[in-house]
């Protein structure tokens, strides 16, 4: 007696769940992949930024910390235009009694130093006056009368500076202060001799990626004595 086995195919509706679990868990590693692929990209981002904020506040206390430098005693070294290779800068007037701070605002800062002792300010190739601005959700250098250089921050450069009036890019304090001066008006050039001490803010944010666009701000901040510009003789 022939035993008749009964062989039953796979269905439709059968092959149409085993597709959907498949396509699920194909979805879910996908998913997983991306995330860690986002947040590796994000970690990579806000290092890059931290470098970027840490290098360029230290160039600028180097060279904020050098304001007034002028080891001749030189006492015309702050008076009229810084020269140029081709002549006089007209861009800036220079006033004596403010010497190596020539501008101190609340996002701008003019310096100033005599770094080759010859009593000039501004000879091709002394980078002897440097400006930093910020403006524009970056922060930018120019040097002599060049053209300002975005240095931090910018138009698709992964990082935006957000400093505010609550939080200036630079604050101005006197000898002993422990509060920045007032700058809801322009400091007067008595004000500006008194500086001794320039803090310096860098505020950040960094694009993450995830579900949506979201941002990390923070927040750098250094402190520099100008030794030089309290100086008394060259006042």
């Amino acid at each position: 007696m022939n035993k008749i086995m009964n062989k039953k195919g796979v269905t439709l509706v059968e092959l149409i769940v085993a597709m959907a679990v498949g396509l699920i868990i194909m979805a879910a590693i996908y998913s997983l992949m991306n995330t860690g692929q986002k947040s590796s990209s994000s970690l990579a981002r806000k290092v890059l930024t931290q470098q970027d904020a840490r290098a360029v506040m230290d160039l600028m206390a180097l060279e904020i910390g050098m304001a007034s430098y002028n080891p001749g005693l030189f006492s015309a070294v702050w008076v009229g235009s810084p020269s140029t290779s081709s002549g006089v800068c007209a861009d800036y007037n220079f006033v004596q009694t403010r010497k190596g701070l020539q501008i101190a605002g609340e996002n701008q800062i003019l310096v100033a130093m005599d770094l080759n002792e010859d009593g000039i300010i501004g000879n091709p190739g002394t980078n002897e006056y440097i400006f930093y601005e910020f403006t524009g959700n970056s922060i930018r250098r120019r040097v002599s009368c060049g053209t300002p250089q975005a240095i931090l921050g910018g138009i698709a450069s992964g990082t935006r500076v957000l400093n505010d009036a609550t939080t200036p890019l630079f604050q101005y304090f006197a000898a002993s202060d422990t509060t920045p001066m007032d700058m809801t008006t322009p400091l007067t050039d008595l004000q500006i001799a008194s500086i001794r001490r320039i803090r310096i803010n860098i505020v950040v944010e960094v694009e993450t990626q995830s579900s949506a666009f979201r941002v990390s701000q923070k927040t750098y901040t250094t402190d520099i004595f100008v030794r030089n510009h309290a100086l008394d003789f060259y006042k």
